[in-house]
């Protein structure tokens, strides 16, 4: 058993409709764990103590037999003082105990990507590196940044999400640190480097890429004189990752990451005190939702360009018609059944015909003319 002392994994607390909400702090959460003994939950004092928030079960196998189960339960304390909403969480993992790693070992391929697998990031820790996620919104419940979760971004796979802030009129005070809390906001999501391939070496830099940063437009606006309102805002970052198949083992293709980016688009907020509902404008601790986006983007690229092929040139696509400016197959396309030009028998005469002209061609033309020449002059005695 463990004891968690950050319940912000499991529990949503309530929003006041006059709260502010922006995004969730960063926890460490090796400080807000301790091993305890096994207890049985008890109310006191509006406190639940020692519920279940959560359990990890793995499976270790092998063969066709199960050889061993462990299983980790989260506890916690959970307050009744206020309305919130508990979520808990479960898990099962299998582990092959001859070839598999453990559970503290992730991949996600070997040597190259597998589509599906999460994309593996890490921060730089001296001349080694540590690893980190390279996370997206999970938004959950009532849809705050606060509160949301987040995903593992998987190799291959295109995706958008977003989350809600609530912000009132004193958060446009200052739109630079408004900009600075939005940007810092979106790029706690992403480590600095990418591993190229899926079982990567942390100590050994060469198998790993930097996440390039493109730096926003941030700056000010003429407009930014209007109370409640801030341009530039850095709303939507954008993740692009370059991708190549280098090579193939055993038949099976083995993708890599070539280069990564990070961007982000701008856009204007405002207050919103029209429809003749000025109040947002009037109490400056009245929040308005405001909404921040994370997207990912796999951009496949030819490992080498291939050559220019001709027009009569016969590739591995030969007999594919839609890649070739002739097409074999249909050669005899007028004598199937698919073609609807003229009726069945319509079309057999008129081959037969053509085969005919051309037996015709061939028994009186060069070929036996030259015969009845050669036998002509030929003088037998």
């Amino acid at each position: 058993y463990q004891k968690s002392t950050d319940l912000s994994n499991f529990t949503t607390l309530e929003p006041s409709p006059t709260s502010q909400s922006l995004f969730p702090e960063l926890q460490d959460l090796s400080t807000s764990l301790e091993l305890v003994s096994k207890s049985d939950p008890k109310l006191l004092n509006e406190m639940c103590e020692n519920m279940i928030l959560g359990a990890e079960y793995v499976f270790s196998w092998k063969g066709n037999m199960i050889s061993n189960v462990t299983l980790l339960v989260t506890v916690g304390n959970v307050p009744l003082d206020s309305p919130a909403t508990l979520t808990q969480r479960f898990s099962a993992t299998f582990i092959n105990s001859v070839t598999d790693h453990p559970p503290t070992v992730t991949w996600s391929g070997n040597p190259g990507y597998q589509i599906g697998k999460p994309v593996l990031g890490a921060f730089e820790n001296g001349k080694t590196l540590q690893k980190a996620p390279v996370s997206i919104w999970q938004p959950v419940g009532n849809g705050l940044c606060s509160s949301a979760q987040t995903t593992s971004v998987l190799f291959g796979k295109d995706a958008i999400s977003g989350c809600m802030l609530r912000l009132s009129v004193d958060n446009f005070a200052n739109c630079s640190d408004l900009r600075t809390i939005v940007y810092k906001g979106l790029l706690n999501l992403v480590p600095g480097n990418i591993s190229r391939r899926g079982n990567p070496n942390l100590t050994d830099l060469t198998e790993w890429v930097p996440l390039y940063k493109v730096s926003p437009n941030m700056s000010a606006s003429v407009k930014e004189v209007l109370n409640g309102l801030c341009t530039g805002i850095p709303a939507n970052l954008k993740l692009w990752f370059f991708t190549a198949v280098i090579g193939a083992i055993e038949g099976v293709p083995q993708r890599e990451i070539l280069a990564s980016e990070v961007n982000f688009s701008t856009v204007t907020w405002q207050i919103n005190c029209g429809g003749g509902d000025a109040e947002a404008c009037q109490n400056h601790s009245l929040p308005q939702p405001f909404w921040v986006s994370t997207s990912v983007h796999f951009i496949q690229v030819p490992a080498e360009p291939e050559p220019k092929k001709t027009r009569f040139q016969m590739n591995y696509f030969e007999y594919d018609c839609s890649r070739n400016d002739v097409c074999w197959p249909e050669l005899a396309f007028p004598l199937t059944r698919s073609y609807t030009g003229e009726t069945y028998s319509q079309s057999i005469a008129q081959a037969m015909l053509l085969v005919i002209i051309f037996l015709v061609s061939a028994v009186l033309g060069d070929p036996w003319d030259k015969i009845r020449k050669a036998w002509n002059s030929t003088t037998f005695y």
